[in-house]
């Protein structure tokens, strides 16, 4: 069955040009990763409005070395700057080695969400990835930098902002 053919009687006769366009246009994407990115991008902006609206008094007391962010780009590329574990092309103040070593010995029976990649945030997508494993890691990396900022202090800025 159309499209056409699925509305009540009459309704596609109703539509002008403009809006029997916009009915039935489909756009044509060849990589999913960037589909899902296009989807999430205006989520992304509503959310940020809505943080800073809804944290504006408790953004206010913080200063602007704390570094702290709404944008959740920003945090995607703060965590795969600080998490992201490879053979090569490691963040050089990243600490994905030292993070993993700890999971093992702590939680041994976690399972740990490594990082896909880390382009540092250069790409939407890979920001949705990201975001994926601070998801599914959370209660891991805040246990890991709680231990690290209480016993031994910030190492940098970027732990502190996260």
């Amino acid at each position: 069955m159309s499209y056409k053919e699925s509305l009540a009687p009459g309704v596609w006769e109703g539509m002008s040009e403009e809006e029997r366009d916009g009915a039935v246009r489909a756009h044509a994407v060849v990589c999913h990763n960037h589909l899902r990115s296009t989807m999430l991008r205006q989520g992304i902006k509503e959310e940020l409005s809505f943080l800073k609206e809804a944290l504006a008094e408790a953004l206010e007391e913080l200063s602007p070395e704390e570094h702290v962010t709404l944008h959740v780009d920003g945090i995607c590329r703060a965590a795969a700057k600080k998490f992201f574990f490879s053979a090569s092309n490691m963040y050089a103040k990243g600490k994905g080695a030292t993070f993993l070593a700890w999971c093992i010995a702590n939680h041994s029976k976690c399972i740990v969400n490594v990082l896909p990649q880390a382009d540092l945030g250069t790409r939407l997508d890979s920001s949705t990835d990201v975001a994926l494993a601070l998801y599914m890691n959370r209660k891991l990396y805040l246990e890991w930098l709680e231990v690290r900022l209480a016993g031994m202090g910030a190492e940098s800025k970027l732990e502190t902002c996260l």
